[in-house]
């Protein structure tokens, strides 16, 4: 129920009124339910300065508070666990350091505060929320259409931070694109081929010096998976390679949560020398050490 507070006192809404109000919308008498509580509750969106003091560190409603316009809380709140958990399970695993950490909060932070801003605006004209006129995007576009800042990004330096999941071509910040072929046991996805905290060196057809250097450069499989874009599907309206923004001899390397570290549109004279250093910046092994 909405009420204006500067009109009516949230005391007007005593155990007899609110039972009203619920028999009311439910179409029953009020004895064939029970009155448990009531409080008032304000709409509104909130942000957290910070993600993380020391140790500690902040996601989901501790983080970010929407009102409920677009339902974007708790997809907002589980990717804030997994781009945390895939950067602790790096870790502690020994495959990245400690400093990948510390990417967290401009990550995920500029992500909350778009969606925080998203659902206002959706909200606006059901309540009187403040919010500053911005462009209203879709709900994919808040949802998984967002792009990180990345270092040492192949492509123009760009402001766009959410745009339309399929406007995408594969840049470095964004999520790998859902791209469906036929695998041994049916019909897949390429997100299905990053696994088990892993990061995916994904080469175009025709990117065989990609997938040699990876398995040079982890010759026990410990880190990395390799695979190779299908040259077609029929399914979809660009090609894969198109989608992804590579060539037939390019690649992508992508992190454990889906998202695109490198990519390349090519081949080059030395793979495993580039693919170790586009590694390396992804695990946040090449920064200064973290005291």
């Amino acid at each position: 129920m909405t009420y204006d507070p500067a009109t009516t006192d949230p005391a007007a809404f005593d155990d007899q009124r609110c039972r009203e109000i619920v028999s009311h919308a439910l179409g029953l008498p009020s004895t064939r339910f029970e009155l448990t509580g009531k409080r008032p509750w304000q709409m509104g969106g909130w942000l957290a300065d910070s993600y993380r003091a020391g140790r500690v560190f902040l996601l989901g409603d501790a983080a970010h508070v929407t009102p409920p316009t677009g339902g974007f809380g708790a997809n907002t709140g589980i990717q804030d666990a997994w781009n945390l958990t895939t950067k602790l399970v790096s870790v502690l695993r020994g495959h990245a350091d400690p400093g990948l950490l510390a990417d967290y909060e401009p990550e995920r932070r500029t992500v909350g505060r778009i969606t925080v801003e998203q659902a206002l605006l959706r909200a606006r004209d059901r309540a009187q929320v403040p919010i500053e006129d911005r462009p209203l995007l879709s709900e994919a576009a808040v949802a998984i259409g967002y792009r990180y800042a990345m270092p040492r990004d192949d492509v123009a330096a760009d402001s766009t931070l959410a745009d339309e999941p399929d406007r995408w071509r594969g840049e470095p910040g964004t999520r790998l694109p859902h791209l469906p072929f036929a695998g041994p046991k049916g019909l897949r996805s390429t997100l299905d081929l990053v696994r088990d905290g892993r990061y995916l060196l994904l080469a175009g057809p025709q990117g065989h010096t990609w997938t040699q250097a990876a398995r040079e450069l982890d010759p026990q499989g410990a880190l990395l998976d390799t695979a190779l874009l299908p040259a077609k599907i029929t399914s979809l309206s660009v090609w894969p390679t198109e989608a992804c923004g590579i060539g037939d001899r390019g690649a992508l390397l992508v992190r454990p949560d889906h998202v695109i570290a490198w990519r390349t549109a090519h081949a080059v004279p030395d793979a495993l020398t580039v693919l170790a250093a586009a590694t390396r910046q992804a695990q946040g092994l090449d920064r200064p050490a973290t005291p």
